[in-house]
């Protein structure tokens, strides 16, 4: 029996048993180590998408913070200017944002060159790719959003720590 909706398909083999009194076999029941497969693959990937994005974020804080290092005296003079801590704070979160954009638009550029590669070298006996790449505008504009959003919160600490610099201290051990 062929259903419209295939993972409704445990629910349909014990209606049909419910009410004809047969054994029925769900292809969820028949292939449940496949199904586990394809659950665990999902769940992996969701784990290495995370680590990606622990790495980037500790990348780019990590470039912020030396950068705050390496600017110290001169945040510490604009400081002793008159600039605010919220001003200097907005530098360096505009530095984190720009860095999430950047590494948008080189990833995105990078991804889809490589799964379109990958999408001719993979192909059947007809031609037809074997792993179709669907590569959309919602999936390019929420991953920039996930890249940018990673470089602003990853430069919130360094940013943090640069508006709150005691400007004499920063001059002189600069």
């Amino acid at each position: 029996m062929k259903i419209a909706r295939v993972f409704d398909a445990e629910a349909t083999a014990r209606l049909v048993e419910a009410r004809t009194g047969l054994t029925a076999e769900s292809w969820m029941e028949l292939n449940a180590q496949l199904l586990m497969g394809l659950r665990s693959q999902d769940a992996s990937k969701w784990i290495i998408e995370l680590f990606v994005v622990i790495a980037v974020a500790l990348g780019i804080a990590s470039v912020l913070i030396v950068s705050v290092v390496q600017k110290s005296p001169e945040i510490g003079i604009l400081r002793a200017c008159g600039a605010p801590a919220a001003r200097v704070m907005r530098v360096f979160l505009v530095q984190g944002g720009l860095l999430g954009l950047v590494g948008a638009v080189i990833g995105s550029a990078l991804g889809s060159g490589l799964a379109l590669g990958f999408e001719r070298m993979a192909q059947n006996s007809d031609g037809s790719a074997t792993f179709p790449m669907q590569l959309t505008l919602p999936l390019f504009a929420s991953a920039s959003l996930l890249a940018i959003a990673v470089g602003l919160l990853a430069a919130a600490l360094p940013a943090r720590r640069a508006a709150r610099l005691d400007p004499s201290a920063a001059i002189h051990h600069g």
